[in-house]
């Protein structure tokens, strides 16, 4: 599909991604990577969400929790999804987060895919254990939202399903967790979706 952005504009969005959310000295943050077993993690949350694994539960090693805002730009308006986690029970090591959206929330994007991934160059240094610094880590991306009139009537049914996939090491054993998780809206983030979706 040709693109109906110039140039100059897809190098503003990058620079917005990059600067939208501020680290806390006390939380590391992983960015989306391109790379890293993309197809693999894609494929392994697309048959999470077909199969819709029972893994309802909240995890047992440490709090999950996913919030989605608004940014909005003079060129492009974003919906940022942030998947946190925190709160450890016991030492986590070579921890990885990804996650995806609904499949029909590509209608309703300026994207080629929907999936998110840490970067692997820092896989080795996610660590978190018991009441020490850092207290988190989380990954987050921001999505370009398509103009006002093109996105979708359902939106406001699909934008807060977000599924999160976790793996860490503990005692030297790897441990992937899949879980379909509500993401907590912004106010502003859902003002604006009902006022667009709705013309």
């Amino acid at each position: 599909m040709m693109s109906r952005f110039h140039p100059r504009f897809y190098l503003l969005v990058c620079i917005i991604i990059f600067t939208l959310t501020a680290c806390s000295s006390n939380t590391n943050t992983s960015f989306y990577s391109n790379g890293y077993n993309e197809i693999e993690e894609l494929e392994k949350l697309d048959d999470f969400i077909r199969d819709q694994a029972s893994e309802s539960s909240k995890p047992v090693n440490y709090d999950l929790t996913v919030t989605s805002t608004f940014k909005s730009g003079e060129d492009a308006n974003m919906i940022v999804y942030d998947v946190l986690v925190n709160n450890v029970k016991e030492e986590m090591e070579n921890i990885t987060i990804s996650f995806t959206l609904e499949p029909e929330m590509i209608n309703n994007l300026e994207s080629y895919d929907l999936i998110s991934i840490s970067n692997p160059d820092n896989v080795k240094k996610n660590i978190l254990k018991p009441n020490e610094k850092p207290f988190g880590l989380s990954l987050y991306r921001g999505y370009v939202l398509k103009e006002e009139g093109e996105l979708s009537k359902n939106i406001n049914n699909i934008y807060k399903n977000v599924y999160v996939k976790i793996s860490y090491d503990t005692n030297g054993k790897r441990t992937d967790e899949y879980r379909k998780m509500v993401a907590t809206p912004s106010t502003e983030l859902v003002n604006y979706l009902k006022e667009t979706s709705s013309l």
